[in-house]
């Protein structure tokens, strides 16, 4: 192991084993890639006949909504006597049609605080950042707001967040923190959701393990989806022209099966097994907070998704939203508008404001060294501490970093 200028570098006999392994990684790429060529014509043909692709020209006229994006960062520092954890949510502006009132194009919340050891600060943290996410978004003076992430896992993370805050409130900050806010929380998400004004709330995921449109393919045609293990969004991508999206379902096989299905008894069984497995859950300790989680878990349940390509150089977008939205014309036509006016450059893979939000989030771990050099510079000046423990109590000897 060598070093140059100041930083670490593989070994050699490590790089040359990963430079020999590049051929078979290409390999299984490029085949990847075939499968899905090959099945380009099939899948197509299956999603015409099947009604599943429409056209962003058939939605009314609309002018350009304003838009912005959001996403979030949380870092937790392990210090020998302690952890410096820090979690932030930015809001950016996107490319804006000229207004004489024009909001800050960047605006955030943020927290840092020392804590001490906990095993599960990480997962409190991500739970913290979420509610952030959720205050930018709620708050946003904007026509559309985009949340970087899916808004299933933003159920899943503040289930898992609130039910260690409640076995663990011993911490100093996060714990109780999660538990003083979760009730605003759960009435601001409750909103996004349910989506009542004329404001459009949307969650766009890179990636998500949910495949509705694979596992409808796959029922047609007796198999287990998409070949190779592709995802929804890799296939769309390929599959849909600029401009076409795919017909809006609902994210929970539960309200997916509906209809005249529910008449029958075998069926319904198997509806409610499935409901059971794949349910919705946020953890709650008293029957005030109950009622609320409760209201946040039926709305789930109204939550539809669909695929968007809005340009020949952007992939398709994975996009989640309310019923309400999805389903009302003019409504899906602002959407689809703030989307398309949001790509200025084939550079740029998603959503401008989506993109910038992302890196400005991302910059949270840079900004630690320098907190925890202002705390070196401020102990040292202080005549009651012994400068041998301060430097080892704020060695540092892990980052974890969440997105």
């Amino acid at each position: 192991m060598s070093a140059h200028g100041g930083e670490l570098e593989l070994p050699a006999s490590l790089v040359e084993e990963l430079i020999g392994k590049n051929g078979a990684a290409g390999q299984s790429l490029a085949n990847s890639i075939r499968v899905v060529q090959r099945s380009r014509p099939r899948i197509r043909k299956w999603l015409t006949e099947a009604d599943r692709i429409m056209h962003d020209s058939g939605l009314p006229n609309v002018e350009i909504p304003t838009s912005c994006g959001i996403d979030g960062s949380c870092v937790v520092e392990h210090m020998l006597s302690m952890s410096i954890v820090a979690s932030a949510a930015v809001r950016v502006e996107g490319f804006t049609p000229p207004s004489e009132s024009k909001p800050s194009p960047v605006d955030h919340v943020s927290i840092v605080e020392i804590e001490t050891h906990e095993a599960e600060i990480s997962t409190m943290l991500r739970g913290l950042m979420k509610m952030m996410e959720v205050e930018m978004a709620y708050e946003a003076p904007h026509d559309v707001v985009l949340s970087d992430g899916s808004v299933t896992s933003q159920i899943i993370q503040m289930n898992q967040a609130m039910n260690v805050a409640y076995n663990h409130p011993h911490t100093r900050l996060v714990g109780q923190k999660l538990i003083d806010d979760y009730g605003e929380f759960l009435r601001r998400f409750a909103a996004i959701l349910e989506n009542p004004g004329d404001r459009i709330w949307a969650s766009l995921p890179k990636f998500t393990t949910r495949a509705e449109i694979g596992e409808a393919y796959g029922e047609h045609y007796g198999t287990t989806g998409w070949p190779e293990g592709q995802d929804d969004r890799s296939v769309m991508t390929s599959v849909l022209l600029p401009g076409e999206y795919t017909t809006p379902e609902y994210i929970t096989r539960k309200r997916r099966q509906g209809g005249a299905e529910e008449n029958n008894a075998a069926k319904e069984a198997a509806a409610a097994d499935e409901e059971k497995a794949d349910g919705w859950h946020l953890a709650h300790r008293d029957s005030e907070i109950k009622a609320a989680t409760d209201h946040v878990t039926d709305l789930m349940d109204g939550q539809m998704v669909f695929y968007y390509r809005p340009e020949s150089y952007t992939p398709a977008l994975r996009i989640e939203a309310a019923s309400r939205v999805v389903t009302d014309p003019s409504m899906m036509a602002g959407l689809m508008s703030a989307l398309k006016y949001q790509y200025a450059s084939y550079a740029v893979m998603e959503p401008y404001p989506l993109f910038m939000a992302d890196r400005m989030a991302k910059s949270l771990g840079s900004a630690v060294p320098v907190i925890i050099q202002s705390a070196l510079q401020d102990i040292a000046a202080k005549p009651d501490i012994d400068l041998e423990d301060m430097l080892f109590g704020l060695r540092s000897y892990r980052t974890e970093v969440g997105m």
